[in-house]
């Protein structure tokens, strides 16, 4: 670590450098927030919201009830209050009331026991499928979509492209922050990640400082070279988390369907090889599998032997 002067006036600027990884801090906050993972959409009326107004309705209700077949009894027949309170058809009324509403309030609590437990299950089912700390699919996902893509890519006769990117020094950088920190890197390449493809595609967490995109439905393998060149356009732009702001580049390795493997396991394959590739070659560049020409097998020509008779 070592402090640059910027402006003799201002003091100096703390800049900490980690190869493809920078964290400035230049004393000013900014106020970023970072985006929480995304998770599936819920109803905005909560069930437990819903049981409060439907209880409070059910005690005006049988409150108002009450009321008025007490007037009614008083009103309308003789003898004291006390008797009146006491006789057989208001006694009978109070009765009805209370196992009416008995029955109301065990009913909505049992469709709220109901409604956690689906809630608990589809929570489960959520999280069996997406990432935990960005809220990105994760690997089974992927597949499952990769899989599928394939299928429709066959019919359609359309191209297919598999990238996989990886934070460039990335380990060092965490080693030195802290997890937390580098959680919040995570999360925010993730987040940024996502912005950036369309709709049909598919951005997973692959693992570690890994992430995988798939891009179906291309009409030509050129245009997965613009999607891999256009996130490392978006990625020149710092991360910035609190009062630091982080430089962050990433190698990706393009594997094409169906010049680079016909499969879900070989284009995989293929792509971690291109990534390794450009991260040998110096990080922040984009990567494809080398196509060799197939060796061409030569003809062995039979010796012509020429006898003479002599």
């Amino acid at each position: 670590m070592e402090c640059l002067p910027l402006n003799p006036a201002e003091g100096c600027e703390t800049v900490m450098v980690i190869k493809s990884i920078s964290i400035k801090n230049p004393g000013k906050r900014t106020g970023a927030r970072l985006t929480k993972p995304r998770r599936k959409n819920k109803s905005v009326d909560s069930p437990r919201m819903v049981e409060k107004v439907i209880l409070v309705a059910l005690g005006f209700a049988a409150v108002f009830w009450v009321f008025q077949s007490v007037v009614d009894v008083v009103l309308f027949q003789e003898g004291s209050l006390v008797e009146q309170l006491l006789t057989p058809g208001l006694h009978d009324i109070w009765m009805r009331t209370l196992v009416i509403c008995t029955l109301i309030m065990f009913g909505v609590y049992a469709q709220s026991i109901l409604a956690e437990r689906k809630r608990a299950q589809d929570e489960l089912a959520y999280m069996a499928i997406h990432d935990p700390l960005t809220g990105l699919p994760n690997r089974v996902l992927f597949n499952d979509r990769l899989t599928l893509a394939l299928a429709g890519t066959d019919r359609s006769q359309r191209k297919l492209a598999v990238m996989l990117l990886d934070l460039d020094r990335f380990k060092d950088a965490n080693d030195m922050l802290g997890h937390h920190m580098g959680d919040q890197v995570l999360r925010g390449v993730g987040n940024r990640l996502a912005a950036l493809v369309r709709k049909s595609d598919t951005v997973a967490r692959w693992g570690g400082d890994e992430f995988i995109l798939l891009a179906p439905d291309m009409a030509r393998v050129e245009d997965a070279a613009k999607i891999a060149q256009s996130i490392l356009e978006a990625f020149r732009k710092p991360f910035v988390f609190g009062n630091q702001e982080f430089d962050i580049t990433v190698s990706i390795g393009i594997a094409s369907y169906p010049d680079d493997g016909e499969d879900a396991e070989t284009l995989i394959k293929n792509a971690d090889v291109a990534m390794y590739r450009a991260k040998e070659n110096g990080g922040n560049r984009v990567e494809a599998p080398s196509r060799k020409p197939e060796p061409k097998v030569k003809q062995m020509q039979r010796p012509q032997v020429s006898s003479e008779v002599s």
